[in-house]
């Protein structure tokens, strides 16, 4: 496996974990039959040549996890041959990065925490939890463009539980984890593969 196989997938929430930002992939097919998709906000991991160094997506994370424009790099001395050395951006970027593509609004990437990692056959996903106040998660919302992913809204967790078939099947664990990490006082102690703490120590 191989990064270009790896995804994010993030859950914004309410500090009283009853509230949750989720998107509507829409209906997919399964052996189960159409399914309807809500779910984390997500989407693959990209390569750096992919759209630090383009043309047509000239931009990129700043260290705050804003959109920067690529001169914020070479103003400070990066180079471009450094740049287009790291070939995959890191899992807190590109969590960043697709939560402002899906949503039309900007999370921090250091606001976001890995709890969890999901490895399948030939594939791999992130999993990250932001902590917010109920103001901000209808910012969100309303600050979301006519986006060709989905639509965005709020879910209740009462919801999730009782109406599973309307979720991902995975919802019904992941969800669950975190409220439980939380109140155990843990969720910040979760550091899958040392993912976290590596973010926090490399320049980004």
């Amino acid at each position: 496996m191989t990064d270009s196989d790896s995804y994010v997938t993030g859950f914004l929430h309410s500090f009283d974990l009853n509230q949750w930002l989720l998107i509507d992939k829409g209906f997919t097919l399964s052996k189960a039959g159409p399914q309807l998709k809500w779910t984390g906000v997500g989407g693959k991991i990209k390569g750096l040549d992919d759209w630090y160094l383009t043309e047509d997506y000239p931009r990129t994370l700043n260290t705050a996890g804003d959109y920067a424009p690529m001169q914020h790099w070479l103003d400070r001395g990066v180079p471009k041959s450094i740049l287009a050395s790291r070939t995959f951006e890191k899992p807190h970027i590109g969590m960043a990065r697709e939560f402002h593509e899906e949503t039309g609004y900007g999370v921090a990437a250091k606001r976001w925490h890995c709890f969890l990692i999901k490895e399948y056959k030939g594939c791999k996903i992130y999993c990250f939890a932001c902590a917010c106040s109920p103001d901000e998660l209808l910012k969100v919302v309303y600050a979301q463009r006519k986006l060709p992913e989905g639509q965005v809204a709020i879910a209740q967790y009462p919801d999730i539980c009782f109406t599973p078939w309307q979720y991902t099947f995975d919802l019904r664990y992941i969800i669950p984890m975190i409220i439980l990490e939380h109140q155990k006082g843990m969720i910040m102690q979760l550091d899958p593969e040392g993912v976290n703490s590596e973010f926090q120590r490399s320049p980004h």
